[in-house]
Formats: structure tokens, C-alpha cells, sequence
């Protein structure tokens, strides 16, 4: 499994890490979807909320999948990628495993 975590930036952006450091960072849109951009800047793709709950994935060639919420807390994840789950870290942040 994969881990990356997640904490918020100094300006309102959520920085992305995984075992090797950085890997990108998400902010928010003007019309409240979540951009995502990797480590150099270039954007990958964006998150919409979900008609009923959760999130739809976007990158830049199309939809990847789809996050719901967890029944006990955190975000379960479905896509083309792997699936995984995200739950909120004790310290700061959160942390998300993708079953590649």
C-alpha cells in the first residue's frame, strides 16, 4: 500500500507527501472545486462534491474515480488508480493508503 500524507499549507493549500517527500499540493477553485497540481507546479487535475456525498476525481485525461465517506470516519476511495482510505491524522493533517 501507498501512503501519503496530507497537511495544510501557510496559504490555504494542502501539501502532499509520500515515503520519498514531496509529491504536490490541492487547492480550492474559484467555483469550490479542489485543483491538484504535482511537485512542479503543473496542474493534474481537480475533485468535485458528489451529487449525494463524497467526491468525484478528474485529472487531466478524464474521470479517475470517485471517495465516499467512511462509517466510522474518514473517506473511502475507488479509483482507476487503486483503492485505499483516508482517515485524519491524531497530530495534524491526514493520512491516505492506496492499494496500487
Amino acid at each position: 500500500m501507498k501512503h501519503i500524507y496530507s497537511q495544510e499549507g501557510l496559504f490555504g493549500e494542502i501539501n502532499h507527501y509520500d515515503e520519498n517527500g514531496y509529491i504536490g499540493y490541492s487547492q480550492e477553485g474559484l467555483f469550490g472545486e479542489m485543483n491538484h497540481y504535482d511537485a512542479n507546479g503543473n496542474y493534474v487535475g481537480y475533485s468535485v462534491e458528489g451529487i449525494i456525498a463524497g467526491a468525484n476525481h478528474y485529472s487531466t485525461e478524464g474521470y479517475e474515480g470517485y471517495s465516499v465517506p467512511g462509517i466510522v470516519g474518514g473517506e473511502i476511495h475507488h479509483t482507476n488508480f487503486g483503492d485505499g482510505f483516508s482517515a485524519v491524522n491524531i497530530i495534524d493533517g491526514f493520512d491516505t493508503w492506496i492499494d496500487e
